[in-house]
């Protein structure tokens, strides 16, 4: 199930928050432990939908447009130091 929340990255992690105010965090992506991103994922429902693989989990996140995930992805990968390789970073 989807469920609406905010991010914000802070060094080689990723907070995630209930709300757009900054107190209420739910959890933390450690990009320390990231694998792969995978941009543009199709889904039926949503548009600007991207992946951020760890070693524990496969994180699914929607942008609110293509220009906003391209950033999230490129500086996701930027921090995690992955390169493009057949569509995946």
């Amino acid at each position: 199930k989807w469920r609406k929340r905010w991010f914000r990255l802070r060094s080689s992690r990723i907070l995630e928050y209930y709300s757009s105010e900054e107190g209420s965090l739910k959890g933390v992506v450690n990009l320390e432990d990231c694998m792969t991103v995978h941009m543009t994922l199709a889904h039926k429902k949503y548009n600007h939908v991207f992946g951020i693989e760890t070693r524990n989990r496969l994180y699914f996140l929607v942008a609110s447009s293509e220009d906003e995930m391209k950033e999230w992805v490129d500086t996701i990968t930027t921090v995690c130091g992955l390169v493009m390789d057949e569509g995946r970073w």
